[in-house]
């Protein structure tokens, strides 16, 4: 697959006795560091078959199609599926836990990078940082990309997306790893552009790499601040609770 592609899912379910509850299903795509990169969340059958209407032993067929964002990293993922209550959020224990593996997803570099101007993104920015580029980022609450705007609460953890942009040229001492820190409040994250499984010497001249990060909002402070190498860029505030 190769980004703009999508991941195809199709999930059988069926319960031993009527349901009072319903539940949604999220199909995930996890890197190496277990980190959700993409991801596609809905009831049952597109919503048309919700829980609480289940027969008992009744097969459902539950097809997913999650989206590979342009700009993923190339490299070998994890397709997952979690269970969970629709109005808690609260996940459905399995027997080997909460997370139900569903097979290897490998993702390939495209042969032609998309147009930035094409990619969406919360906040565009166009910033030199560094060697690199960055053309914008995300910023919201883990789990909440459809809903930016939910406010965190102290001890949550913000969901950071990084679009990373090489120049075209590449500079001759560009970085084999290049590393960015993050920091909120009293928290503060150091880690490759785009997660250490595609370090930037493996980057293509113009090429539009993602990242995506989780850091914890500990309550100190709302506006997180980016580093790489010398140059420091504060992000948007982030709402709170």
């Amino acid at each position: 697959l190769h980004g703009g592609d999508v991941a195809l899912a199709q999930l059988g379910w069926s319960a031993p006795q009527p349901l009072d509850r319903r539940y949604k299903i999220s199909v995930q795509l996890l890197d190496g560091r277990g980190q959700v990169v993409a991801q596609h969340d809905s009831e049952p059958a597109g919503g048309s078959r919700p829980t609480d209407t289940w027969q008992a032993d009744e097969p459902i067929v539950d097809n997913h199609a999650v989206p590979i964002a342009f700009g993923t990293p190339p490299g070998d993922y994890q397709l997952v599926a979690v269970v969970y209550d629709a109005d808690t959020g609260a996940r459905v224990q399995q027997p080997g836990g909460d997370v139900l593996p569903l097979g290897a997803v490998s993702v390939a570099r495209a042969d032609v990078p998309a147009p930035v101007a094409v990619i969406p993104m919360q906040h565009r920015v166009d910033a030199a940082l560094g060697p690199v580029i960055l053309a914008g980022y995300d910023l919201y609450k883990q789990g909440y990309a459809h809903a930016p705007e939910t406010p965190l609460a102290p001890g949550d953890l913000l969901h950071v997306t990084f679009y990373w942009l090489a120049p075209d040229p590449l500079p001759a001492d560009w970085p084999a790893d290049e590393t960015f820190t993050l920091r909120l409040g009293d928290q503060r994250l150091t880690a490759p552009l785009a997660g250490g499984a595609y370090p930037t010497g493996e980057w293509a001249p113009g090429e539009l790499v993602r990242g995506d990060f989780d850091v914890l909002y500990a309550g100190s402070d709302r506006r997180p601040v980016l580093a790489v190498s010398d140059d420091e860029m504060p992000l948007d505030v982030i709402p709170v609770r």
